[in-house]
């Protein structure tokens, strides 16, 4: 059915305390999704949600669970224990904060732990054995954490998948063993006779096939929610028909199908305009085609001299007449895309005869055919429906919509031929090739991959033009002096020293003193400090730290504007040192002389190739990056001529790609380099990360396709020696004397070096 128009949050029964949150939320009205889920989730039922991001799915189920947590009569039966009431599984440990921030601001009164690969999940044992209300945690560190019994499922009333679609994709195998350990739960309470049921709530941003089988097969009596008409389709397992014609031919497309319907099935005609429509009703009425209706933007306007006769209809009478129609010529109501409040959901074909202007629009076309999806939970029902047809007509001007609906057919389940297939890698190829303005995918440089390519606003390809090294090393072995920790595996940094060959190094031109010292001296002046004023994205200025110090920086973006449309919030990079500040005001921009804008940034950007975060999350976490900030500073406080040092696999622009990047020191006295750590072993020794194999690859690709050059091995030229035994050399100390020595290094437990 249709779901009800908002309403307002006082029509639900919720916990007072929750309703004193959300007045200070300003949070009174509920959209369509939340007006179905909070009575559904308060009334403890079982339910599948399915919309986009922003149709308010999280905050959908967790106001009223946390409702229903202040409510302790109904956990009464609940056996003494120290596991959760309410378990939310995400995908990452960013969705789960997100979850686990909501929480705490509803409540102080419900205790949630939030628990994720690096996060130092079993060093939180105490905490989880003191219990929580809530546990917030990913598929595999929640494994982890019952294999060791830090939790348990004993007191387990509301289990919640939040972006089920991708937990299903990513975490099948452990979805599954975790509702195998539900399983055994529920039967172990029904041997109890205890009469506590579990609720589940499916949270997706897409309906898939998982879904569809959790909902048919293993959830008793589920309420489904689909706040997405396109999601809708996929639900009902409508197959769409797509037909490509040259805009010449596309009415006489339009009227092949039409004949071919006869008359007997409800039928809407699409148009992006009015004037399609009144194109395509004057071509069916010429043809004598019966019960033809039109119905756009100016139904109600007084100007309806070049209008039919039937145009003469209110918007009422329109819906009136499709309602009433019967018999063997059922009406075809050709209508635009601006009259969206059209109240007919009972149609049988959709027909789009052009395409709208975005693919939210197309997704609202799907509103007229509503009545007629076929219900997977009532089976019954569905052999009194006549099974909706849907064709799409495209033509040559329809190349900026075409993926996306392609994208729709293929999840339906539509094999697209492959000159299609092969048109659709062409644009895929085209849109990227138009944002070469815009900068390199941070993921992409990261990773190697993008995890939402189709979304990500940033570039995906590279440009000769813009990515050839500039000034910076393309091989051999670099000396690095970090300057910021992004996450664990890159850092803004400033390249010291170059080696091609080994042993032999060259310092790297550095200007950084110099231009510290001027900048400094420069602002120290107060009548320098002049106002930057109204800034743009990219805008170099110069802003004041906390230690009364100066910098220069890039604008990044705009966060905040006035009534008037003007920044007062930016968020800025200083390219000196890589830090990152948001919401910095603009009141504290300075202008920047022509002298001090000319000198190029003092670091580049260094990645540690071929990692990723733990239990496939798509970014590292804070923990991670503050272990990595940790273990650096630590080898320095301990080895402060130490440096860390890496060889160059890859440079592009101002980046650099080291493999390995490891902590060297370099003892005189004995003239030698001594190891101490590599931070990738080190990562992957202590379950930090996981190996990322198709990173440089992928990465080497894209190079190839740009014609740009990648580092290659070269053998090492070698002269052909005698070998000559070497005599051994002994150090030795009198035998039962006691001598003072410095220790110099220990690089094992048993291997020490000490000199006299």
């Amino acid at each position: 059915q249709v779901i009800p128009p908002a309403t307002i949050l006082s029509d639900i029964d919720l916990d007072s305390r929750i309703i004193q949150s959300l007045e200070k939320w300003n949070m009174r009205e509920m959209s369509r999704v939340q007006n179905v889920s909070y009575r559904k989730i308060s009334q403890r039922k079982n339910l599948v949600m399915v919309g986009s991001r922003s149709s308010g799915k999280t905050t959908g189920y967790v106001i009223p669970i946390a409702s229903n947590l202040l409510d302790s009569s109904f956990y009464k039966e609940l056996p003494v224990g120290c596991g959760p009431r309410a378990l939310i599984i995400t995908p990452s440990w960013k969705a789960g904060l997100e979850v686990t921030t909501m929480f705490r601001d509803l409540s102080k009164y419900i205790r949630v732990i939030h628990t994720y690969g690096g996060g130092a999940e079993l060093e939180m044992r105490l905490e989880l054995l003191n219990g929580s209300d809530v546990l917030v945690s990913t598929p595999r560190c929640l494994l982890r954490l019952l294999e060791a019994r830090a939790t348990d499922l004993k007191r387990l009333c509301h289990l919640v998948m939040d972006d089920a679609h991708i937990l299903f994709e990513k975490f099948k195998p452990e979805i599954e063993q975790l509702m195998v350990s539900v399983d055994k739960m529920e039967d172990k309470r029904l041997k109890q006779g205890l009469k506590i049921d579990l609720q589940v709530v499916v949270a997706s941003s897409r309906w898939t096939l998982p879904i569809k089988e959790l909902s048919v097969n293993i959830l008793a009596n589920p309420t489904i929610v689909i706040a997405s008409q396109l999601e809708a389709c996929v639900y009902a397992d409508v197959k769409p028909a797509a037909y490509f014609v040259r805009s010449s031919r596309k009415a006489e497309k339009l009227v092949e199908l039409l004949n071919g319907i006869k008359g007997q099935l409800r039928t809407v005609v699409a148009c992006k305009k009015k004037d399609d429509v009144k194109f395509v009703y004057n071509l069916l009425t010429d043809l004598g085609m019966e019960n033809v209706l039109a119905a756009h933007e100016d139904l109600t306007s007084v100007n309806i001299s070049e209008i039919p006769q039937m145009w003469k209809h209110k918007e009422k009478d329109v819906i009136t007449a499709w309602q009433n129609s019967q018999g063997a010529s059922l009406p075809i109501l050709v209508r635009s895309d601006e009259l969206r409040e059209l109240p007919i959901t009972n149609a049988h074909v959709l027909i789009h005869y052009n395409m709208p202007i975005s693919l939210k629009v197309f997704s609202l076309r799907f509103i007229c055919l509503i009545d007629n999806f076929r219900n997977i939970l009532r089976q019954e029902e569905n052999v009194h429906k006549k099974k909706c047809q849907v064709h799409i007509l495209m033509d040559e001007d329809n190349y900026q919509e075409m993926p996306g609906v392609m994208e729709f057919m293929k999840r339906l389940g539509t094999v697209l031929p492959t000159p299609v297939e092969q048109t659709l890698e062409k644009l895929e190829q085209k849109r990227e090739e138009e944002k070469l303005k815009e900068p390199l995918c941070e993921d992409l440089k990261e990773f190697g991959c993008c995890w939402d390519s189709k979304k990500c606003p940033n570039r995906h390809v590279l440009s000769r033009n813009q990515d050839l090294p500039q000034d910076i090393p393309k091989s051999g072995m670099v000396k690095i002096l970090i300057q910021h920790v992004h996450d664990a595996c890159h850092f803004s940094a400033r390249l010291l020293e170059h080696s091609e060959k080994k042993g032999e190094w060259q310092k790297l031109p550095s200007k950084m003193l110099e231009l510290c010292l001027e900048i400094n001296i420069y602002y120290k002046e107060k009548k320098n400090r002049k106002l930057h004023g109204l800034p743009s994205v990219g805008d170099l200025v110069c802003v004041e730290s906390s230690h009364d110090t100066y910098h220069r920086a890039v604008v990044l973006k705009i966060t905040k504007v006035n009534k008037h449309g003007e920044p007062e919030a930016v968020n800025i990079r200083l390219i000196d040192n890589g830090s990152y500040f948001e919401d910095f005001s603009v009141m504290y921009l300075y202008q920047l002389p022509a002298s001090l804008r000319s000198p190029p940034p003092q670091v580049v950007d260094v990645y540690l190739c071929s990692m990723m975060p733990k239990d496939l999350d798509t970014c590292w976490s804070p923990a991670i990056k503050a272990w990595v900030e940790t273990h650096l500073r630590d080898a320095r406080r301990h080895s402060p001529k130490g440096y860390l040092a890496g060889k160059i696999v890859l440079s592009l622009g101002k980046n650099v790609w080291l493999e390995p990047m490891s902590f060297m020191e370099h003892l005189p006295q004995l003239n030698t380099t001594v190891f101490k750590f590599s931070l990738r072993r080190d990562l992957l020794n202590t379950n930090n990360a996981l190996e990322n194999p198709d990173h440089l690859p992928n990465l080497y690709k894209l190079c190839e396709k740009a014609g740009i050059e990648i580092p290659k091995e070269e053998p090492e030229q070698t002269k052909p020696q005698n070998l000559v035994q070497a005599k051994p050399r002994w150090a030795w100390l009198p035998m039962d004397n006691s001598e003072a020595v410095h220790v110099v290094t220990v690089q094992e437990p048993n291997v020490i070096f000490v000199r006299l």
